[in-house]
């Protein structure tokens, strides 16, 4: 089914800036921008009673602003001598913010490619794709279940053995509701990155480090291998559930078949990380050899060999895998930030040769 009213997006975009050179070896860059983008095309869910396929339209659905700052500084800190050295620094902070949805429209909740986790809302007045999550409070150290808390704050514990597994503290059967708040913003607030460029004589290295930060994870991949049904857990659940001599555990008390404790059933905010990290992105070392006195004569004016190393390594606080996590999901613009089974990027290693004829 096709809006017959679906038109462009449309954006009006401020910028203001400056560029200097300084003591002829500093270059400076700065600007402000201001992004308004108006008829977001996006998918807004639908009431199954209008018989749209996957209960979605996909429409011009509302407003959003980005703004911020990016500056770059670049310089050539040695240049005269046989060691050389050139550097460039740039960073961007940037706030995205929801202005509107469609008429009649309060939010846009989304969850993981399978549809049955909601993990994502979109409202206005914060940033898209915030985390949307049931609150939770760790594992309560006289009982070892998991604490979740209820519509009204209250403390509720989680007994997968018991008949009535919701209750109160005092023992008492839960009656009431356990909703999903929002728990962080998912799309970084600065970023940028840090490339240095050397050379002594015949060889050169580069290093390009890449940073961001300001935005939280819901590590999804934790509450899949904390599952209590039959198949394997992480050796994490093994080292720190809960016993009676280690209450401060991370994990509850196991118990087969429990699928709500640690968020595999309903996501929950327990495993909500922040996605700060320092990652170097590229090394790449090389030797230029000299060709003037014996390539000349079969043509080559130029040999390189050098190795290189994607990813080499990562600085994060995130226990996951990869905190520039890619969210395993069909719609990413609205439920970004959510690492659910996702992989890691490869570090990869290559060897090369450079030829110029």
């Amino acid at each position: 089914m096709a809006d017959p009213n679906l038109k462009w997006e449309s954006s009006e975009k401020y910028d203001v800036g400056f560029s200097a050179r300084v003591l002829d070896r500093i270059d400076i860059d700065f600007d402000y921008f201001y992004t308004k983008s108006s008829d977001l095309i996006l998918d807004v869910p639908q009431a199954p009673s209008k018989g749209l396929p996957g209960n979605i339209l996909t429409t011009n659905a509302g407003k959003m602003t980005n703004s911020g700052i990016e500056l770059t500084i670049s310089a050539d800190i040695l240049r005269d001598g046989a060691f050389k050295w050139n550097t460039s620094f740039n960073i961007t902070t940037t706030r995205n913010k929801v202005v509107s949805l469609a008429n009649g429209l309060d939010n846009i909740i989304k969850g993981d490619a399978s549809g049955l986790e909601i993990t994502n809302i979109t409202v206005p007045g914060k940033s898209i794709g915030q985390l949307y999550l049931t609150p939770t409070g760790g594992v309560d150290p006289e009982t070892g279940f998991r604490v979740f808390y209820g519509e009204n704050g209250e403390r509720v514990l989680y007994n997968h053995a018991s008949e009535a597994k919701w209750m109160l503290e005092d023992g008492t059967p839960y009656k009431g509701n356990l909703k999903p708040v929002i728990c962080g913003n998912t799309l970084p607030t600065w970023y940028g990155g840090w490339s240095n460029n050397f050379s002594y004589k015949n060889f050169d290295l580069s290093l390009f480090f890449q940073f961001s930060g300001g935005n939280y994870i819901y590590n999804g991949t934790k509450a899949t291998v904390s599952d209590m049904r039959y198949w394997n857990n992480s050796k994490e659940v093994l080292q720190n559930y809960w016993t009676p001599e280690r209450k401060n555990a991370m994990f509850p008390k196991p118990v087969y078949g429990d699928n709500y404790s640690n968020g595999s059933a309903m996501p929950i905010s327990e495993w909500v990380e922040k996605g700060d990290y320092l990652r170097l992105k590229n090394i790449s070392l090389g030797y230029t050899f000299n060709t003037k006195n014996w390539a000349s004569a079969i043509g080559i004016s130029k040999l390189r060999v050098y190795a290189q190393v994607q990813n080499l390594f990562v600085i994060t606080g995130y226990s996951g895998m990869d905190p520039e996590v890619m969210s395993n999901t069909t719609n990413a613009t609205l439920a970004p930030g959510t690492d659910k089974n996702t992989l890691p990027q490869a570090r990869t290693y290559t060897f090369g040769v450079n030829l110029a004829f």
